[in-house]
């Protein structure tokens, strides 16, 4: 016999054996299978009774009382310096207080006394003066009479009469800011006869209104027929600009020889005004729109 069918008939009785051996242990575990009692059931509802359902007996929680609430922690102090004392202030030292110095009484003067009469001699009667001799002063203590001085004539001097004041000459009015020069060769006399409200809107956005049409200008472009034939030059436009930014009265103060430019430059003014600046008041604006070629 070959080697190889040895090994297969020894596998084959180890898978024999091996299955001969589950199959003994199935017959062993099972049971036998208890017959099946196939009657009727009755069932009466009298016979089930129900018990009686049990009441939950609940108990009252007492409140729970709201919890304090927490106390924000302080925060802490900085560390204070110790104040220094000032120094007590030096005492002065006393000085003697003057005395007041006495005046000496007036001394009264003595009288001489009497002398007593010698012998032989005899007392002179003292002369009796009157009151009213008494009572008059002395050439000694008679004031002396003072004496007015004599006034100077006061001079009789007219009052000029008053100088009448002349009347200043009114300024002239001029442009302010720094488009002084833009303004006055633009507007000219015409300026000082607008009302201060029109002269501050001119003042304020004339640069702006010509920096917006320059920009509409570059925006539409240069008209084909000047670039070919080499065209340029600097309108001046006049129209008025009312209060809601609506435009009237709208004209060409100076025109160009180029009948194109002149009508781009109206169009430039029509696509424009929506984008000025709007005044107050009616206002006349007066603006140059340049060409040039580069």
């Amino acid at each position: 016999m070959r080697p190889g069918t040895k090994a297969w008939i020894l596998s084959l009785l180890l898978h024999l054996t091996a299955i001969a051996l589950v199959a003994w242990l199935l017959t062993r575990v099972a049971t036998p299978v208890q017959a099946v009692n196939r009657g009727r059931i009755t069932l009466d509802l009298a016979m089930i009774q129900t018990p009686p359902a049990a009441v939950p007996h609940y108990r009252p929680v007492p409140p729970v009382p709201p919890a304090p609430p927490r106390k924000k922690p302080a925060p802490p102090k900085p560390p204070q310096k110790p104040e220094k004392k000032a120094p007590a202030p030096k005492a002065s030292p006393k000085l003697p207080t003057p005395k007041p110095r006495q005046t000496p009484a007036p001394k009264a003067k003595s009288t001489p006394a009497p002398k007593a009469p010698a012998k032989g001699q005899t007392r002179q009667a003292k002369p009796k003066v009157s009151k009213s001799a008494a009572k008059t002063p002395t050439a000694k203590t008679r004031p002396k009479s003072a004496t007015p001085a004599k006034k100077p004539a006061s001079k009789v001097t007219k009052k000029p009469s008053p100088r009448r004041r002349a009347t200043p000459k009114p300024r002239p009015i001029t442009p302010k800011g720094a488009d002084k020069k833009l303004i006055s060769s633009l507007y000219g006399s015409s300026y000082a006869r607008m009302n201060s409200a029109q002269r501050r809107f001119i003042d304020e956005n004339l640069r702006t209104i010509l920096m917006i049409s320059q920009r509409t200008l570059n925006y539409l472009g240069y008209p084909r027929d000047a670039v070919r034939f080499g065209e340029q030059g600097t309108n001046i436009v006049e129209f008025w600009l009312h209060a809601n930014g609506d435009i009237s009265g709208l004209r060409l103060r100076r025109r160009l020889p180029s009948a194109s430019l002149n009508r781009q430059t109206l169009e430039v003014i029509k696509t424009a005004y929506m984008h000025y600046p709007r005044p107050k008041v009616k206002t006349k604006i007066i603006i140059y729109v340049r060409y040039r070629l580069y």
